[in-house]
């Protein structure tokens, strides 16, 4: 089972066959208990990689419940695909059992893990709310990093930018940020525009390096040779990120590019994209008077639909809840009162 999911996960126009997805996703969720570890942490890596299997919650119950004993027997890079699959899976990021197993896994062989393992674990434990306070985890994820900070590619290093940047507790280590800060000078001539917005939103939150002029001309003259490239989270994230940089504020041809493609890409923005666009041009004062940017914001804030109103109670944790009732089912029953065993 897990060698077809690793296999077929790698296979791009396979990813939409549902037919496929359905008997595998079926076939892990009934066999996981008795997969190794490795095995695991393969079916993480693959389903993470299909949209349809991410909200398969019989799936991601049964292998998280194998996470938590798989991930203690795994290897770095083992550990590093069970951070990174793990956390696409939105409903499982309150899951303090699964996610205090898989720091416990991390710290214990951070001093094994690569540049590519070190960034992949930031990434994903940056996605999880209840991890980003955790000083302990952090602390320890941006000095290994600072240590393998020369041997990081494009990729490496805008992960790290990307997820440093929101864990709190990290914001003023000056030593990480600057190490991140030349080495992505270093390499920046490879990365592509997903990768330049992450520096450009991870850096906007740096303060001391907001100032640093020669980062952001590079990263402004490479963003916008991406232009026509950007899609509408790219725009949104580097509206916000630019605006933060107090002496970009003035160039013209940056946000009269950023305008015209936000006014092009609002209708394909979430919520969240459209509030940091508009936060961000406020900032812009030659812009203010720019009747079609602005009411076309205007437009797509009105349109953004209500929230429900939720009435369900936050769910306990599903991993810690189907083990503890597994272990229930194969515990022995108690004897009755005034029974004696013989």
């Amino acid at each position: 089972v897990a060698n077809c999911v690793n296999g077929f996960s790698k296979i791009e126009f396979l990813v939409n066959h549902h037919r496929l997805w359905g008997a595998l996703e079926g076939a892990a969720a009934s066999r996981a208990e008795d997969m190794t570890s490795q095995g695991v942490a393969t079916c993480v890596n693959g389903f993470s990689k299909i949209r349809d299997a991410l909200g398969n919650r019989e799936l991601w119950v049964a292998v998280g419940c194998a996470s938590v004993r798989g991930v203690k027997h795994a290897d770095a890079r083992g550990v590093a695909n069970y951070v990174n699959g793990l956390s696409k899976v939105e409903f499982l990021w309150g899951d303090q059992l699964l996610w205090n197993e898989l720091k416990k896994a991390s710290l214990s062989i951070l001093a094994n893990m690569n540049s590519q393992d070190i960034a992949t674990c930031a990434n994903g434990f940056s996605k999880v709310e209840s991890a980003l306070d955790d000083a302990e985890l952090w602390d320890s994820l941006g000095s290994v990093a600072l240590s393998a900070v020369d041997e990081m590619n494009h990729q490496d290093v805008a992960n790290c930018v990307n997820a440093f940047c929101k864990a709190r507790v990290l914001l003023s280590h000056g030593p990480l940020w600057q190490g991140l800060r030349n080495a992505t000078v270093s390499v920046v001539d490879d990365m592509n525009i997903q990768e330049l917005v992450n520096c450009v939103n991870g850096f906007s939150k740096v303060e001391s390096l907001r100032g640093d002029r020669e980062v952001w001309e590079i990263l402004r003259r490479a963003v916008m040779s991406f232009k026509k490239e950007m899609n509408p989270l790219d725009v949104a994230n580097c509206v916000d990120g630019f605006s933060a940089v107090e002496f970009l504020r003035d160039d013209r041809d940056l946000w009269s590019t950023l305008g015209r493609k936000t006014v092009t890409m609002l209708r394909n923005m979430a919520p969240p994209q459209v509030a940091h666009c508009v936060s961000g041009f406020s900032r812009i004062e030659f812009l203010l008077g720019d009747r079609i940017l602005w009411e076309a914001l205007g437009k797509a804030a009105a349109a953004v639909p209500k929230p429900e109103t939720r009435l369900d109670s936050p769910s306990r944790s599903v991993v810690g809840k189907s083990i503890a009732e597994n272990n229930a089912v194969q515990a022995p029953a108690a004897p009755a009162p005034g029974h004696v065993e013989e």
